[in-house]
């Protein structure tokens, strides 16, 4: 998934000859964030099975450095570290979640069904110190501390934090990084020119099936984006950047350039081979001989 166009990481430069301004992507090129994604990654596995209440976004940040770079490595931690959202199950043992669920109870949101329901039979409300014991008599078998945890379960921050496979490498997250911010400039593209190296027939066939625009002239293939009824180029341009990385893959498609828009600002972007060498896995793009 690619970041929001505001958030990656970028330097802009005015063009010389007064042409469109550059943008250029910041990739992670070198060694020295290594270190402090490997702190990062040891943090979110010390909150395992924690809150994600408990999860202090500012320490990555200041860790980080700059907060749009933290934003999207946390994005791209995302891969192996997601929020689950508890079951009753999970708080109080099977046994007593399938009582719950033979009387209608199985999630959060019939339970605070039931505690509208009854809270209307006495008026409507229920006076903060009388809450605790409402609680306990809503459920046979809840106590109060219970029933006030199960009726909110599926609130944001009630969320546990879990892990999808092994521990990533920091180096599996800076290619990710870079791959993704190579993602988002094609995303927001209003066209993509690029350098045709492989069959016209066959990438024809690639952007046809994923909906975009394509001419071929010569040994220059240009892959248009698209805005939709907000002006917005992201949506369309989603298809855009999977044909042109379907493509890259393939080794149909070779260096070019992007015009990319971000809110009313349009740049250029340079795609040359050592963006697409730093930006594609190594088995997905080979520069030309």
């Amino acid at each position: 998934m690619a970041f929001r166009m505001q958030e990656l990481p970028r330097t802009v430069r005015r063009d010389r000859a007064g042409g469109m301004r550059r943008l250029y992507p910041r990739l992670l090129r070198d060694e020295r964030v290594v270190p402090q994604l490997g702190i990062a990654i040891r943090y979110f596995e010390t909150k395992l099975g924690l809150l994600r209440r408990d999860l202090d976004g500012e320490a990555l940040t200041q860790l980080l450095g700059d907060p749009k770079m933290a934003r999207c490595l946390v994005a791209c931690l995302g891969r192996w570290y997601r929020y689950r959202t508890r079951t009753f199950a999970d708080v109080l043992g099977d046994e007593r979640a399938t009582t719950l669920a033979g009387r209608g109870l199985t999630v959060p949101r019939e339970l605070r069904a039931l505690a509208y329901e009854r809270a209307n039979q006495s008026g409507g409300f229920v006076a903060p110190g009388a809450r605790a014991g409402f609680l306990a008599d809503l459920v046979d078998g809840l106590d109060h501390v219970e029933a006030e945890q199960l009726l909110w379960l599926d609130a944001a921050d009630q969320a546990v934090l879990t892990r999808v496979g092994p521990v990533p490498a920091a180096a599996d997250v800076v290619a990710l990084y870079n791959l993704r911010a190579l993602e988002t400039v094609l995303r927001n593209a209003r066209t993509v020119r690029l350098a045709l190296r492989g069959n016209r027939e066959a990438v024809a066939a690639v952007c046809d099936r994923h909906g975009v625009r394509a001419a071929i002239v010569g040994k220059t293939v240009t892959l248009s984006g698209r805005q939709d009824a907000l002006g917005s180029w992201s949506r369309h341009g989603a298809r855009v950047a999977r044909a042109a990385l379907t493509l890259f893959g393939d080794g149909a498609l070779g260096p070019g350039e992007a015009e990319v828009q971000s809110g009313d600002d349009a740049y250029l972007v340079k795609l040359d081979a050592a963006l697409l060498a730093d930006a594609l896995p190594p088995r997905a793009w080979s520069a030309p001989a």
